[in-house]
């Protein structure tokens, strides 16, 4: 598994090397960042840009970071819909995928256009932060988005690509990520500090406010923040615990005062992503362009 890691926070893009704990700014002039996730030629990061003014959510920005194989942004590009406040984001099968909490949606570029997908059926819960939409992943057939509900969460299970929905799992309080954990899935716990699976079994103790995963073939990390309101966010701290496969955690490196980690992505082997290899430079082609 390599040693180089891409981490999203409330102040910048880090790249973080876990051998050698350096960690070095990428993108700090672009609000909040949050997804993490790339196509065959570029890396793509979701971030919430704020007026300097005034950085709050109700006037932020929402914008594409398009980023080349050096890590260089080569384009910011505006989304085609409405995506309130952006979190985790998710390319596969040639379909771009960006959850939006607060407009209980999932955005949705695919061959040029732009849609937004309502994971809910209830209408009443379109376009109002209800479920709190904040992560994707797609395993074979299924697709799965976690619904934190500022509370007692689920993990809804979808078809994929036809996106029925299957069954809803009541997992942890105001979790995040989803992943396979042997034969079952896991979410961060949030709001309790823990990895957690669908059997109630916690895998690991992270204390804080755990938030981005990487699955990898020898070990997992787990991005960690303090708990902290969305009003001070910016001033604490945040760290990535590293951990064997078992859960054993082996140590902590500490990323100093970059806010709280929204997402954390492996350049290896990541079972929790997309399974595509790196961007390279050989194709001027972006996801998302028309």
């Amino acid at each position: 598994m390599t040693s180089i890691l891409l981490v999203a926070t409330s102040t910048s893009l880090l790249k973080v090397d876990t051998e050698t704990e350096q960690v070095d700014v990428l993108d700090d002039r672009h609000g909040l960042y949050y997804g993490i996730t790339w196509d065959r030629q570029h890396y793509l990061v979701a971030a919430r840009w704020y007026p300097k003014w005034m950085p709050t959510s109700q006037i932020e920005r929402p914008r594409l970071l398009v980023l080349d194989a050096n890590f260089n942004v080569v384009e910011v590009r505006e989304f085609g819909v409405r995506a309130g406040a952006l979190h985790q984001i998710l390319f596969r099968d040639e379909h771009l995928l960006c959850t939006c909490s607060r407009d209980d949606s999932v955005v949705v570029y695919h061959q040029g256009s732009w849609t937004v997908w309502y994971p809910s059926s209830d209408r009443r819960h379109h376009g109002r932060d209800t479920h709190h939409f904040n992560s994707v992943w797609i395993e074979g057939d299924r697709l799965f988005v976690v619904g934190h509900n500022n509370g007692p969460s689920d993990i809804w299970e979808f078809s994929w690509p036809e996106r029925h929905l299957i069954e809803k799992h009541r997992i942890g309080l105001t979790a995040h990520n989803v992943w396979r954990e042997g034969d079952s899935l896991a979410v961060c716990n949030s709001g309790s500090g823990t990895l957690e699976n669908l059997r109630g079994e916690v895998l690991a103790t992270t204390g804080g406010f755990p938030r981005g995963v990487v699955i990898g073939l020898d070990r997992n990390i787990i991005g960690v923040s303090w708990i902290a309101n969305r009003s001070n966010r910016k001033q604490s701290p945040g760290r990535l615990q590293v951990f064997s496969k078992d859960w054993t955690l082996e140590k902590e490196i500490d990323l100093g005062l970059c806010g709280q980690v929204t997402e954390v992505r492996s350049l290896g082997e990541d079972l929790a992503h997309n399974g595509l290899p790196l961007p390279s430079l050989t194709s001027n082609r972006i996801a998302g362009a028309d």
